[in-house]
């Protein structure tokens, strides 16, 4: 007697396409991305993920979300700033003053 032989379908497996990294707001080429700007001054200081999710009591998981963020918590903010001795809120006070001397007044 002969043996059947099984034929099994197989599955192509597709990964989904990463989402860009968005380097801008729409409509606004000068948006800050503050988790960029994180990302590079933790670059520039030669540090590691690992060592600023010790420093802010969290797993380095969290730490590449806040890399993602256009935009984030104050007081995490301020916790990161200290951390890594810079401060993050100027950029957004110079880009405010940018915008304020930009607009009309009402």
């Amino acid at each position: 007697m002969e043996n059947p032989i099984e034929i099994k379908e197989t599955k192509k497996v597709t990964r989904k396409p990463r989402a860009k990294r968005a380097t801008a707001a729409e409509g606004d080429e000068n948006a800050i991305f503050i988790g960029t700007v994180i990302q590079q001054e933790l670059k520039s200081q030669e540090r590691t993920v690992s060592w600023l999710a010790r420093k802010l009591d969290c797993d380095r998981t969290n730490v590449y979300n806040i890399f993602r963020r256009q935009d984030i918590d104050t007081e995490l903010l301020m916790r990161i700033s200290v951390i890594l001795h810079r401060d993050f809120f100027s950029l957004f006070s110079k880009e405010a003053k940018r915008k304020i001397s930009s607009s009309p007044s009402v």
